[in-house]
């Protein structure tokens, strides 16, 4: 946090600044979707009683990490920070994107993988908050495996989808934030070398 001079104890301020929250904010798609097997109906059905009771004023306010749009027929994906650069950008995009297209086409073919329970979710995000990209991942089995290693294996199961999208080329600029650090890693990079220069900090985000 350079607006007080110490290093933030997490690595995305996204993920935490939910905590103290009410609770309608934070809601997770993930249970909504255990708890009514992912129908559109029941969705809409949800939305229109938050707001009949209320519990809050649009759509807007429903503050998942992925959000379905009942106006615009969209999937959200609002877990990220604010991406540094446009080359980022449009990495992240790609690989939305593709995850959407392998996920619907494994649903249509029967090949629809099992959603992990809700603590292994809630215990993920946390340390992915956390830890960034130094995060280790844990599975309800008491494995552990590193954050980066999933991102690996994901770029290459979604390679053949992001052929048929043509996006396959932005799809592996994933791999340089791998390779040369996320914007938190370089603003940190920069605040070591050069001590606590807030300017040239902030140049470190692009």
């Amino acid at each position: 946090n350079y607006a007080t001079q110490r290093r933030d104890t997490f690595d995305t301020f996204r993920q935490s600044k939910g905590v103290k929250l009410p609770e309608k904010a934070v809601i997770e798609y993930a249970f909504f979707v255990e708890e009514n097997d992912a129908d559109w109906a029941a969705f809409e059905q949800f939305i229109e009683s938050m707001i009949a009771t209320n519990s809050i004023g649009s759509i807007r306010e429903i503050w998942w990490d992925i959000r379905p749009h009942v106006m615009y027929g969209t999937l959200e994906f609002r877990m990220c920070d604010g991406m540094a650069t446009l080359r980022e950008v449009i990495a992240l995009s790609a690989l939305a994107q593709c995850l959407v297209e392998f996920l619907d086409a494994s649903i249509a073919s029967g090949r629809e993988s099992r959603q992990p329970t809700g603590w292994v979710v809630r215990e993920n995000k946390w340390r992915a908050a956390r830890f960034g990209m130094d995060a280790v991942l844990v599975s309800e089995d008491g494995s552990t495996r590193p954050i980066r290693r999933d991102i690996e294996r994901l770029l290459t199961d979604l390679h053949a989808t992001a052929v048929s999208l043509n996006c396959a080329a932005q799809l592996e600029w994933v791999r340089e934030i791998l390779e040369q650090g996320a914007s938190y890693e370089r603003q940190r990079g920069v605040t070591e070398a050069e001590g606590q220069d807030f300017l040239n900090s902030a140049y470190g985000l692009v």
